[in-house]
């Protein structure tokens, strides 16, 4: 039987929920953060997820003026553009620099921190300032920025709280944070977390290593709220299917076997995942509520 561990954003006990390609990931009982204990060490990470020849390299794209934001990130720098016009941006976990490339372009002066030299690489040759490797290593003074962004980062870090100490040290008085990051307290992952309860389905919101806590609006604000941030404004942004089917990774293990049950397993669990993402987009407009959490909060 696996041992409780303690919450890292709330020091709650928390029971162990499930183990995914060989991670236990466990449940707060106080706050529902999902989080893998123990979490593999910065070391590890930077070899074996983002390094430049095997990692997460997120988008390729060597002109970033051909490369025009998506969609859930442009009204977070509009945002920003209006909260700080002109303003200091650090963009931490910034892969080729795409976000910042479109802050420049709208008048902010962007930084970037990336653990990944290939894609940090890109943003350099676009003529962009990046620092190659962790917050930490970067030693910036004390309110060097007035806006800070993560996005689709803090789900990566095994110490949330300690990142978000990092931006409050990091912001000028009255300087703005947002952050992306999947939210499961959403029809789409507790509808996806029954296809494994039931149907030993993967469940695609926890991908380990890469994801090591998995947030909800309500214990990522807690978090905020308590380091010194009052939220300003949420919004959502729906999941992509075919994003999600691939997280499941079953497909690369029907051509893998090539046996004919794995390849019904996988139309199978296909099936009931289209069918469940039909389903969120009617869910989305009842719960006001959707699989990507956005979330912009001001330093107190």
């Amino acid at each position: 039987m696996k041992s409780q561990q303690t919450c890292p954003i709330c020091d709650t006990v928390s029971p162990y929920l499930l183990t995914k390609d060989s991670y236990d990931f466990y449940r707060c009982s106080g706050c529902a953060l999902v989080f893998v204990w123990p979490a593999p060490n910065l070391e590890f990470l930077g070899q074996a997820v983002y390094s430049k020849q095997v990692g997460y390299q997120g988008n390729k794209a060597k002109d970033l003026s051909q490369s025009p934001l998506p969609g859930k990130q442009a009204p977070i720098l509009e945002a920003l553009v209006v909260a700080k016009p002109g303003g200091r941006l650090l963009d931490i976990g910034c892969s080729n620099g795409q976000f910042m490339y479109w802050a420049r372009e709208r008048g902010l002066n962007p930084v970037g921190v990336e653990l990944n030299s290939g894609t940090a690489e890109i943003a350099q040759r676009n003529g962009l300032e990046v620092f190659i490797g962790t917050l930490d290593q970067a030693h910036f003074p004390d309110q060097s920025f007035d806006l800070i962004f993560l996005g689709d980062l803090i789900e990566h870090v095994s110490d949330p709280r300690m990142i978000i100490k990092e931006c409050q040290r990091l912001l000028s008085p009255g300087g703005f944070l947002a952050i992306i990051t999947p939210n499961l307290d959403c029809f789409w992952s507790k509808s996806t977390w029954q296809l494994y309860r039931w149907f030993k389905i993967p469940w695609a919101s926890l991908t380990p290593p890469h994801h090591l806590c998995q947030f909800s609006t309500g214990n990522l604000s807690q978090l905020l709220a308590s380091e010194g941030f009052s939220i300003e404004r949420t919004w959502y942004h729906g999941p992509g299917l075919k994003y999600e089917l691939g997280m499941t990774h079953l497909w690369g293990a029907y051509k893998r076997s090539r046996k004919f049950g794995a390849l019904i397993y996988a139309l199978f669990a296909y099936t009931l995942y289209t069918l469940l993402f039909s389903g969120n987009y009617l869910m989305r407009y009842i719960r006001r509520t959707d699989f990507g959490l956005v979330l912009i909060a001001k330093k107190i």
